[in-house]
């Protein structure tokens, strides 16, 4: 038998689970990573545009070595200007993933508004991808060969410009509705105006310069008949009818476009902002600690102590004889 008391079980340490870091803080980081790319490419594109548009009238069509000097530049430009926005998708779209997995860190409105953001990017992504096709199913139908002469049909061309602004307005109201839902119920009730003239202007910048485009569609059909009329020799070896008012339409796109990052990049950084101070603090769900899986210390009771044994009665004799009375 064990003297008492018995030996306990040692004590060990119970494990200290702390709960994992917030994700908006690093979604809101990474988001603006991608916008600020997304600002250089506007601006590289609005660069590229003048300086494309300002070659070409000056460009000397008897001067071969200019000509494909010229169409040299214009690719590279276009290479570094996809690369560009190539690296804005992926950082942005890291940045939201942050976001979204942090989407119940600022209530339930937070939540809703992130997945409807999400639907918002992939509606967004599908229709650019259709954009495309179409606007190159529309430009192929410009052209038509007919016993080996070229003509032009200015109907299919205007409608290929119709189908591109209407294409482009949505894609770009479908973006700035994902941007607005992102972080609606983090900015300041201040900045809500501020964040719905960002959205109206960017949904609107497609709209303007497609309408600068139309202005222009004239000029356009007189630059694709003088190439089809010098089928032989070429538009590059007749006089370009181009001068750098050809390029007011992009150069006013990607100004309203780099307006716009601006906006949306002062919101996302004031986010930033308001949560490193501290100003907005995240929910964060407590955690479950798991059931252990060794048994405390386990102390016995003492040993029961029994009342001693009653004393036995005591033993009764027959009865003697008795004497005499008195």
């Amino acid at each position: 038998m064990y003297p008492y008391p018995y030996p306990a079980y040692p004590a060990y340490p119970m494990p200290v689970y702390k709960p994992a870091p917030p994700k908006t803080p690093e979604g809101v980081k990474w988001s603006l990573v991608g916008l600020f790319l997304a600002l250089g490419y506007f601006l590289a594109l609005m660069a590229v545009a003048a300086l494309m548009f300002n070659a070409l009238s000056n460009l000397d069509p008897a001067n071969l070595d200019q000509i494909l000097a010229s169409l040299l530049w214009t690719i590279i430009a276009a290479i570094l200007s996809g690369i560009i926005g190539l690296l804005t998708l992926i950082f942005y779209f890291i940045g939201f993933g942050y976001l979204y997995g942090g989407r119940n860190e600022f209530g339930p409105t937070h939540a809703r508004n992130l997945q409807i953001a999400l639907v918002l990017a992939i509606v967004a992504l599908v229709m650019y991808i259709a954009s495309v096709v179409v606007g190159f199913i529309a430009s192929a139908s410009v052209f038509s060969w007919t016993g080996g002469a070229v003509t032009i049909n200015s109907g299919a061309l205007y409608l290929s410009a119709a189908l591109g602004i209407v294409m482009g307005i949505v894609v770009s109201a479908l973006v700035a509705a994902h941007l607005v839902l992102s972080i609606r119920s983090l900015v300041r009730p201040e900045r809500q105006m501020m964040l719905n003239v960002a959205a109206a202007l960017g949904t609107a910048t497609p709209g303007i310069a497609g309408a600068l485009v139309l202005l222009q569609m004239s000029r356009y059909l007189e630059i694709l008949q003088g190439w089809v009329d010098q089928q032989g020799g070429g538009f590059f070896f007749g006089t370009p009818p181009i001068d750098a008012s050809f390029g007011i339409p992009s150069v006013v796109s990607a100004v309203l476009s780099v307006v716009t990052i601006l906006l949306f990049v002062l919101l996302y950084r004031e986010v930033g902002v308001r949560i490193r101070m501290g100003e907005l603090k995240p929910i964060l769900p407590t955690p479950i600690l798991p059931p252990s899986w060794m048994p405390g210390p386990v102390v016995p009771p003492p040993y029961p102590v029994y009342p001693p044994p009653a004393p036995a009665p005591p033993t009764q004799t027959p009865p003697g004889p008795q004497g005499p009375p008195p």
